[in-house]
């Protein structure tokens, strides 16, 4: 599960009062082989997890001074994540995770980007880990296969970071009534396509499929019902706003065939 997924009916509140749950902390990583996804598209650590285990593990130098007696002073911080449960083959994190690269890998292969967060404040952290996978499959005849994996920070200290819905508000969930070239991806925001009919309809979802708005125009002009193509190269625009947030504009060159 995607992050993006994962937080679609969630909005986070900075005011929120009150207790919090194992359940309400988020931790999700990106699984790019390049480590340069969007957060929204990191992968969610849930599917047969039984728990993170989030520790600060601090250390202290301790010295001795004349008539003050022992004094210790923090000299570092490392975060750690004990993450165990069950073996799940087809979710995205844990395949990530249990993979043969990451296994065996050592050094940089195995550093990835990470958030994690309350869901119910959208504050937490953002940084980097070493993934050390302890057991890949323990467990009695029966039972379910056991995982046993560590991230432990690395580098620097992770940075404040808090999670916005904003960033999807004005992205596309679907495009229909054409095939595109690439395949649609609500991030990638140019496209290609082409057709042999007289005209078109096609239908653009907002994630945010209750408060934005998507208007579909053709060559500037808006369009409510089929497209009718001119011979050659036809220029579509969607454009999806939300409230204040900046607009997402996504087009598409839709070349008429004969």
């Amino acid at each position: 599960m995607k992050l993006s997924e994962l937080m679609e009916n969630i909005n986070p509140s900075a005011s929120f009062e009150g207790f919090v749950t194992a359940d309400d902390m988020v931790l999700a990583i990106d699984t790019t082989a390049e480590q340069n996804a969007e957060v929204d598209d990191y992968a969610v650590v849930q599917v047969g997890i039984e728990g993170v285990d989030p520790s600060l593990n601090s250390e202290t130098k301790d010295k001795q001074y004349v008539r003050s007696g022992k004094s210790s002073t923090k000299t570092a911080t490392q975060r750690q994540f004990g993450i165990s449960g069950d073996m799940y083959i087809g979710d995205e994190a844990q395949d990530f995770m249990l993979s043969h690269r990451i296994k065996y890998g050592t050094g940089q292969t195995v550093i990835v980007n990470y958030v994690f967060f309350n869901m119910l404040t959208g504050k937490g952290e953002k940084g980097k880990a070493t993934v050390a996978v302890n057991s890949d499959g323990s467990g009695n005849s029966g039972d379910n296969a056991g995982i046993d994996i560590q991230l432990s920070k690395v580098g620097e200290a992770p940075a404040e970071y808090t999670y916005s819905s904003e960033s999807k508000n004005t992205l596309l969930a679907s495009i229909s009534g054409l095939t595109l070239s690439p395949a649609f991806n609500s991030r990638v925001l140019n496209y290609e396509a082409e057709t042999a009919n007289e005209s078109d309809t096609i239908t653009a979802t907002a994630v945010d499929s209750v408060n934005a708005d998507v208007t579909i125009l053709m060559n500037g002009t808006e369009q409510t019902g089929a497209i009718t193509w001119s011979p050659g190269n036809n220029m579509v625009t969607i454009v999806v706003t939300n409230g204040d947030t900046s607009p997402t504009v996504y087009t598409i060159k839709v070349a008429k065939t004969t």
